[in-house]
């Protein structure tokens, strides 16, 4: 008896520490948001159904960086991240051809009334426009990333207008 709650109370503290040391390693890496989804087609680094991980970390006080497997991505490089339903993607000429690669499941009807959602994304590896589908483990993973994926992009779009703004500006002076 006493040996079982020795191992309980082991458990119990090493669950703990090592919820401290997440939490403390999204500290130190200045992480603001980290989600391992599931890749289901598109990039060919990538094996179908295998867990990728995203960040997103924070370089400076207004300045987010995108990490997919730890590779710095160029936020100007990317080119859409939006969900999708099912049929969404079915009408989407890039995402059909996606679909006809590897996720059959797609193609069949289920009873349940649960929209099943994916992220679509699309971005320049080395000049070359590459487009991935992926899923989410939990429900609210791809809602939480494509809004800060999509908040990214915005920034770099409004530093992209700043200098356009200025450029205007020194003309018309």
């Amino acid at each position: 008896m006493e040996i079982w709650v020795g191992l309980i109370l082991l458990c119990c503290i090493g669950f703990i520490m090592s919820c401290f040391s997440q939490s403390q390693r999204i500290s130190d890496e200045h992480i603001v948001l980290e989600e391992q989804i599931i890749h289901l087609a598109g990039q060919p680094y990538f094996k179908s159904n295998q867990k990728i991980l995203f960040q997103i970390k924070s370089e400076s006080p207004n300045h987010n960086r995108l990490y997919i497997q730890n590779k710095l991505i160029n936020t100007k490089d990317i080119i859409r991240c939006e969900l999708l339903t099912k049929e969404q993607i079915s009408k989407d000429v890039t995402f059909s051809r996606l679909l006809t690669l590897g996720i059959f499941a797609i193609a069949f009807k289920k009873k349940r009334t649960v929209t099943e959602t994916f992220m679509a994304f699309s971005y320049k590896v080395e000049g070359v426009q590459v487009d991935c589908l992926f899923k989410g483990i939990l429900t609210q993973q791809l809602s939480k990333l494509t809004f800060q994926i999509k908040k990214l992009m915005l920034n770099a779009n409004s530093g992209i207008k700043k200098v356009i703004e200025i450029n205007l500006l020194m003309w018309s002076i």
